[in-house]
């Protein structure tokens, strides 16, 4: 990887890591360039719209990450490496993804951004629903809700400083998910 391309990977990933902890609204240009290490003049180079552009690269991440941990696990074992995931951050870390939807919803881009991260997130776990026997249509509406307590479930967790939540997403929709109609 070039330097280039490591310094434009440094602010992505700070911008993931500072959006999981503050949001869109708390994390500045300032606090990524912090963060990153990387020299100021380099995050408008690499990022000529700044914060948003950032910010939309950062879910964009996310989103991959996310799709890519649903593709290569069962989605019980997602929802329980969450849970420890969010254990290993006492609860504090959140998702940029929600972030930006309830934070950037006043910027048609960064609104889209966090749509096309929650439908690619449906997506992900609609194919392992249909790959387990679930009609296109049920895995579609059952990814849907998935993402919603996933969501839900992060929200939830962070409020009480607890992954329980997260455990107890995925343990109410057992049930739906292993029900094949």
């Amino acid at each position: 990887m070039s330097k280039g391309a490591e310094t434009k990977e440094r602010f992505v990933e700070s911008t993931v890591r500072l959006m999981r902890r503050t949001g869109f609204n708390g994390t500045g240009v300032l606090d990524v360039i912090a963060d990153s290490g990387a020299p100021r003049g380099s995050l408008y180079f690499h990022f000529p719209g700044g914060k948003e552009e950032l910010a939309v690269s950062a879910v964009a991440r996310v989103r991959d990450d996310i799709c890519a941990w649903v593709e290569r696990t069962t989605i019980e074992q997602f929802f329980h490496q969450y849970a420890r995931w969010m254990e290993k951050t006492d609860c504090q870390d959140g998702c940029p993804v929600a972030a930006l939807a309830s934070d950037g919803s006043h910027s048609p881009r960064l609104l889209a951004a966090a749509q096309d991260a929650l439908l690619a997130m449906q997506d992900a776990f609609a194919a392992k629903l249909v790959a387990a026997g679930h009609t296109p249509a049920r895995a579609e509406e059952l990814g849907s809700t998935l993402v919603c307590m996933f969501e839900g479930a992060i929200i939830m967790g962070r409020a009480r400083r607890d992954a329980a939540p997260m455990r107890q997403a995925y343990d109410r929709l057992k049930p739906l998910v292993e029900a094949i109609a």
